[in-house]
């Protein structure tokens, strides 16, 4: 990828909406010209800051850069640049598409260094865009595409210069603005298995008017991926994959195929207290499976997994697998621009953004095992008589069946997310040496979910418990007998034997739950910036101003979700939701049981920004420059926080440039992470590492934190940057970056906090309830807590060559980036996480990931051919001490191909291309995990590639 690391602006005005300091670079001229790509420099005119506006191998200031093209974003994969930025090395977790069974992802987010989506600011013409979820990350699939320029990448820390958020770094959508013209793009591509096929549209235009005065540019894009359909799509997810063992010596944690989940089959079997189909005297029917029609039979085993007593290769149990690996995605985008010179010294703009993204899949099926699973009586209607007989003979009145509804089908998600943002403002000069800017945005989005065919809890079991009305004699739901309206329609539901529920039982005891999602901020914005005084080396540059912005986040879910269970007259309702009718659960759904939030705050935050030039010309001190930025900022919700950045940028001699930052970073907790209205639902398939008990469902609380805090990170860059003049063409850069966030912000889960309990974490263990004389998880608490911290070092390497060879020209390029640490500290426990792929939080994060790629272009043609390396890693056990029988997951590469052959004589520039990712189609590791049998797609799917071999041919056209 012909990607550019260059410099920051390190003048970057505040949060971006304004003018930078024209002084950026020493040896450029105080003003260059806000121009597309091809435009020329005009000393008269002013640049419109975006982090890295001028595109130039000197690397001059200290913050690292990657700006990339969208011509070479694309090359490497078509489908959008969200995914070509997402194969470059900084970036690492990334939830690029919406992935079994990431329920709550619904999106492209970035993610640099693995740190998380929300510590990557993302912003638009360097302007912040409305958050598109509630979690405050925004979906850059609702981004312009086919007018973008380039993007750059600020690799570091920057709230000094941008603001919150930017944590980890920036990522900037830089629109050509000044376009003119008429140009298009039609795309499709389609897997190497027939499916996940995408469609790719879009036209825009740019005119000038009022002789050359005003400028106007609009692009309208569809885009759609279809998805995967089915686990069995796929080689890798078809084979039943586990994680067995336990992780001890003598059976340690291993991958394997052909696994079943013995808690259960799609028809029912009776199963005893520990939630196993195996008879013993308290459940003497157990291990009885109910077929097709209501006949039984016995269960078989298959083969003893040896640490996994609840699976087994082969048998009668189940696989989860009815989710798709890869959901549907659909958008639809507008952007337009207005701008008008009505003087040499003052511009007036308007910009839309908007746009529509649709996600569909299916996710996890109903499943009642364990302590879920139904109880069935003696006198239910649909009991079979045979059955019926045994449960006399054996003098029992009632069992628990487990059933996997497979019959009843998988939740399926619906999301549909509309965004709108409009940014207005002026730009004008004062005097030759001053440049000012005022600005105001507003965006909204309102996200609506549902999630189809989820189980209403209580009217699942009251439909379960059927009996015959001694009255009517007809099958009635025993409910309406024991507590007659309390609920209304009842339909009663046959369990026994895949396809019995009838289509009116599943109707009543299956809906929908909803949810609706509104952010909306408003951006009020003033700078300015210019010369103040000159030094022996040069001008002194200086740039401040001031923001306010607001924010606000409303959710609102549904009676249910909302709602406590009511449990009153239905037998055998399960006392894991219900332990007492008085303490059941809030959320009446199976899952989707989406909470409220109403919350409101405001940010006032000023800065100032200075370049002072130290040396020029001097011996061995070409250059010496030094770059200083402060900000305040005063949070409604979270208080005042203080930001700054020190850098120097030093060329001793022509070829070599040395560079280095120190800042501090922060991010303010957003108004989901603190006022979440709390959520309850439960998780099945955990293990309690105290108990030592496997397949536990528990009701967990996910609910927002007020007492969170404010992160701070202290960010430290040393790099150099050599360009000899003995190599024309070559360039390279080695950088090192060190983050270290203090009270780091950091989401619970289920497993993670009780692994981490049991490894001495005393906050994990104040989210954990138990029964005192049991020890039996009652609640686990999920959400954002202040964790100790959070240390990420690393090194990124960028080398590139570009020369005429024969009667073309050549480029190569390699683009690596080495993660040194990932230490996560909680509790006073340290975790190092680089080089693992933790299987409790699905971070994976190899130590090295890297792109080297060749182009060629010959007359009208070109080839460009791609290698992507994805280093080894290594398996993390749930808990210390535990081990893995093959730990080590291998090096991966993948080799991407794209030809482009330019056509003349159709009275434009049009071109027609193809591109083959993952030529040698290069198949996913096999990584189970360890809860349930064919659970997901087993592998980590924001790091390797699910679709493996896919194929993009398409065709665009200029005018």
């Amino acid at each position: 990828m012909k990607t550019r690391t260059v410099s920051s602006n390190v003048a970057r005005l505040l949060t971006g909406t304004g003018l930078v300091m024209g002084a950026l670079l020493a040896a450029a001229p105080l003003h260059a010209q806000e121009a597309s790509a091809t435009d020329a420099a005009d000393e008269d005119a002013v640049i419109l800051v975006t982090g890295s506006r001028i595109q130039r191998d000197g690397y001059d200031q200290p913050t690292p850069v990657t700006v990339a093209t969208t011509e070479d974003l694309l090359l490497s994969v078509p489908t959008s640049i969200a995914d070509g930025l997402n194969r470059l090395p900084q970036f690492s977790g990334s939830r690029s598409r919406t992935f079994c069974c990431e329920v709550s992802s619904v999106g492209n987010y970035l993610n640099l260094r693995g740190l998380g989506t929300t510590r990557t600011l993302v912003l638009l013409d360097s302007r912040r865009v409305v958050p598109t979820r509630e979690s405050g990350d925004v979906d850059v699939n609702l981004l312009p595409e086919l007018l973008i320029q380039r993007v750059d990448v600020v690799t570091g820390g920057a709230s000094a210069a941008y603001g919150s958020d930017a944590v980890s770094g920036v990522v900037n959508y830089v629109i050509d603005n000044r376009f003119e013209g008429i140009k298009a793009n039609g795309q499709f591509g389609i897997s190497n298995y027939g499916d996940d096929e995408t469609v790719k549209l879009g036209i825009a235009g740019g005119a000038s008017f009022s002789e050359g005065r005003g400028h106007f540019v609009i692009g309208v894009e569809h885009f759609r991926i279809g998805g995967i359909s089915s686990l069995n799509d796929r080689p890798t997810s078809r084979r039943g994959a586990l994680l067995a063992g336990n992780g001890t010596a003598a059976t340690p944690y291993e991958t394997i195929g052909g696994a079943r989940h013995n808690v259960s089959t799609y028809g029912g079997v009776i199963i005893n207290a520990a939630g196993l189909p195996v008879a013993n005297a308290g459940a003497p029917l157990a291990g009885t499976k109910f077929l097709t029609g209501g006949a039984s039979d016995a269960f078989q085993f298959g083969t003893a997994i040896p640490g996994s007593p609840a699976f087994s290769v082969g048998g009668d149990g189940i696989l989860n697998n009815l989710a798709d690996p890869a959901q549907s995605l659909e958008t639809q985008k507008i952007y337009s621009r207005l701008s008008y010179d009505f003087s040499d010294n003052l511009t007036a703009y308007v910009r839309v953004n908007a746009g529509v993204s649709k996600t569909e899949g299916d996710v996890l099926a109903d499943h009642r095992s364990g302590a879920a699973a139904y109880t069935i009586f003696r006198n239910n209607a649909y009991l079979p008589a045979a059955i019926a007989q045994q449960m006399d003979l054996a003098g029992v009145q009632s069992f628990r069946l487990a059933r996997f509804n497979r019959d009843i089908g998988p939740m399926r998600l619906d999301y549909v997310n509309n965004t709108f943002d409009v940014n207005l403002g002026l730009e004008g000069k004062l005097g030759d040496a001053w440049n000012w800017a005022v600005s105001y945005g507003h965006g909204e989005t309102r996200l609506k979910g549902r999630v189809h065919n989820v189980s209403n809890l209580a009217k699942l079991y009251a439909a379960a418990d059927a009996v015959v009305d001694p009255v009517s004699g007809n099958i009635v739901c025993n409910v309406t007998l024991t507590n007659p309206g309390a609920f209304p329609g009842c339909v009663p539901m046959n369990l026994f034997g895949e396809g019995a529920p009838s289509q009116a039982s599943k109707a009543y005891a299956f809906g929908t739950s909803s949810q609706f999602v509104k952010n909306t901020q408003d951006v009020f914005a003033a700078e300015i910036q210019g010369e103040v005084f000159e030094l022996p080396a040069g001008p002194v540059s200086v740039a401040l101003g001031a923001e306010y912005r607001e924010r606000s986040l409303l959710e609102k879910s549904n009676e249910i979700a909302l709602g406590q269970i009511q449990a009153t007259g239905i037998r055998g309702f399960p006392g894991s939701f219900c332990p007492t009718l008085a303490t059941c659960r809030y959320g009446g759904w199976n899952q989707g049981n989406f909470g409220t939030a109403d919350a409101s705050d405001n940010v006032k935050e000023g800065f100032i920004e200075a370049l002072v030039p130290l040396l020029r010309d001097a011996p061995l001190a070409e250059e010496l420059d030094l770059n200083a930025a402060f900000r305040y900022t005063d949070y409604k919700n979270s208080g005042g926080v203080e930001t700054w950045k020190i850098g120097l940028s030093y060329k001793p001699f022509e070829d070599l440039r040395i560079r280095a930052a120190r800042s501090r970073d922060i991010r303010a907790p957003n108004l989901f992470e603190l006022f979440a209205g709390p959520v309850n639902a439960f998780q099945p398939g955990l293990t309690d590492p105290l108990t030592g008990q496997t397949n536990v469902i528990a009701v967990t609380r996910t609910q927002g934190n007020p007492n969170l805090k404010p992160e701070k990170a202290d960010t430290l860059t040393v790099g150099f940057v050599y360009t000899p003049s003995w190599f024309p063409g070559f360039s390279g850069s080695v950088d090192y970056y060190e983050i270290d966030i203090s009270g780091a912000l950091s989401a619970t889960t289920s497993q993670g906090t009780l692994d981490a309990c049991q490894r001495g974490d005393t906050v994990a263990c104040s989210l954990i309830t138990r029964d005192p004389s049991t020890s039996a998880i009652q609640q686990i608490v999920l959400q954002q807590i202040n964790l100790n911290s959070r240390l990420a070092r690393g090194i990124d390497f960028d080398l590139s060559y570009r020369s005429e060879i024969g009667s073309g020209e050549l480029g190569a390029r390699a683009q690596f980036s080495r993660t040194l640490d990932y230490i996560d500290t909680v509790g006073g426990v340290k975790t190092q996480q680089a080089g693992f792929y933790n299987t409790g939080n699905q971070l994976s994060l190899p130590k090295w990931r890297g792109n080297v790629s060749l182009d060629y272009t010959i007359g009208a043609f070109s080839l460009f051919v791609q290698e992507r390396y994805i280093g080894s890693i290594t398996q993390m056990p749930p808990l210390p001490g535990q081990v893995f029988a093959k730990p080590k997951i291998g090096a991966v590469f993948y080799t991407d191909i794209t030809a482009t052959m330019k056509v003349q004589g159709l009275g434009g520039d049009f071109e027609i291309y193809g591109t083959v990712n993952n030529l040698f189609n290069r198949k996913p590791p096999f990584i189970g995990n360890r809860f349930a049998a064919g659970l997901g797609f087993p592998t980590p799917p924001n790091l390797y590639d699910l679709d493996n071999r896919y194929f993009t041919v398409g065709a665009r056209v200029k005018f």
